[in-house]
């Protein structure tokens, strides 16, 4: 009777160690996913980063082109202006 119960708790303890086993080759596989995942996250970062100094960018860019088409609206209306003048002149002659 006592053999007995000494292979039950052999055969408890072989599950058990097997058990810790598979446990640590799932921690191992895991641990190697996350840092997998750590290293994905970080590039994706960056290009997260690029992507926003981009954008930045291209506002300074649009800002600028703005400036520019507000100057040459204002450099039209005044050359319409000094060409109606001179069709003043040039109608008075």
């Amino acid at each position: 009777m006592e053999e007995n119960n000494i292979d039950v708790l052999e055969e408890k303890i072989n599950k058990i160690v097997a058990m810790i086993n598979t446990l640590r080759e799932e921690n191992k596989k895991l641990k190697v996913y996350a840092e997998e995942l750590k290293k994905s996250n970080m590039e994706k970062d960056e290009v997260i980063r690029k992507l926003n100094q981009e954008r930045e960018n291209i506002a300074n860019i649009q800002n600028e082109i703005e400036s520019y088409k507000s100057k040459h609206d204002r450099v039209r209306t005044k050359v319409d202006q000094l060409l109606l003048k001179l069709k003043e002149i040039d109608d008075i002659y």
